[in-house]
């Protein structure tokens, strides 16, 4: 599954090619979002980001498309006349001098009110984003000193979107290895200083 770095590279990638220009061309091909198109084609991208392990494409009327890659979703930017040659199912596609920006495979993808997006399911339950500039280490130590945190297991808090957003399996395992702390240790234990 990808996580937060891997999301926020996708974003950056697809902010290059959209954001600023012209959209040419937009399929919205997944079923939940598909009745978008119209006014999703006539909009242009004001930004695009990453919040956790979503992605959040923000359209100039109003309107974000959220993305979750969840474990198959997946971002490409090609060129528009590139062979895709994989059996993903495309869920969305943007165009834009020359360069197609697809999403693929994601069962977690809607079009909300940009006005709404603290409010999404998803967004409202997430903790600080690992990668957001605002999150120093002594929020990070903040929350692990804190009641709702601080006696829970440093492998299970590190998996909670809630606690910090954007970290799976694979950062909080090197994580916990680069600090020396053990899997089960819980932050009440440690010693924060």
């Amino acid at each position: 599954m990808p996580e937060g770095p891997e999301i926020r590279r996708a974003a950056d990638k697809v902010a290059r090619r959209l954001v600023g220009s012209s959209l040419t061309s937009v399929k919205l091909a997944y079923p939940p979002i598909s009745e978008f198109v119209g006014v999703i084609g006539d909009a242009s991208v004001e930004s695009v980001t990453s919040r956790g392990k979503a992605l959040l494409m923000r359209f100039d009327n109003g309107l974000t498309l959220y993305s979750h890659s969840q474990l198959y979703g997946r971002w490409t930017v090609n060129r528009v006349n590139t062979k895709v040659r994989w059996n993903r199912s495309l869920r969305a596609e943007f165009v834009s001098e020359g360069y197609a920006v697809r999403l693929w495979s994601a069962t977690d993808v809607e079009i909300i009110p940009t006005k709404d997006e603290e409010a999404h399911p998803y967004i409202s339950k997430l903790g600080p984003d690992i990668l957001d500039e605002t999150t120093s280490p002594d929020v990070i130590s903040n929350r692990l000193e804190s009641p709702r945190f601080n006696g829970r297991s440093a492998a299970s808090l590190m998996l909670d979107q809630s606690f910090v957003a954007g970290l799976g399996n694979y950062l909080r395992s090197e994580i916990l290895h680069q600090a020396g702390v053990h899997p089960k240790t819980k932050p009440k234990n440690l010693d924060l200083e």
